[in-house]
């Protein structure tokens, strides 16, 4: 059983028996809101709201093994072509809820695939010069690389 005191935060288990649901539901709700019903889904986040839950992306990163990060690997990070691209990535994660990781390859395919190679199995990778990463992301990920 789940405690909340006035120095901890909220936990799915305060969220869900204040809601009435099961930490399964509150989960779904936020993982998987296609699975709920409406009306339970407002239920649940109007219970998070009032209880000050904000999603521990640490916790998340664990049982899912996804970090919710986007990679952008840049060939040359200062070009100025990059920057107002680097500030929608990043304007795209924080609507995501998700965070930016910046990588510069100094023109370096050899980089580029490491980067690639390493960051595709912790986020979802973007690529700025696509031939080297597309080939490395379908190759060893074991999910589909989204592009942008």
């Amino acid at each position: 059983m789940t405690r909340m005191t006035a120095r901890s935060a909220p936990t799915i288990g305060d969220i869900a028996k204040a809601a009435g649901v099961s930490r399964a539901t509150v989960s779904r709700v936020f993982g998987r809101p296609d699975l709920i019903s409406s009306e339970t889904i407002d239920r649940v986040r109007e219970v998070a709201d009032k209880l000050g839950w904000t999603p521990n992306h640490a916790a998340r990163a664990l049982s899912t093994g996804k970090q919710g990060n986007i990679a952008v690997i840049l060939p040359d990070i200062a070009n100025p072509f990059f920057p107002p691209l680097i500030r929608a990535a990043q304007r795209t994660a924080d609507g995501a809820g998700m965070g930016v990781f910046i990588g510069d390859t100094d023109n370096d395919q050899a980089q580029e695939f490491r980067l690639a190679t390493v960051w595709a199995r912790r986020s979802k990778a973007s690529c700025w010069r696509p031939r080297a990463c597309r080939r490395t992301i379908s190759a060893r990920s074991p999910r589909s690389a989204r592009w942008f």
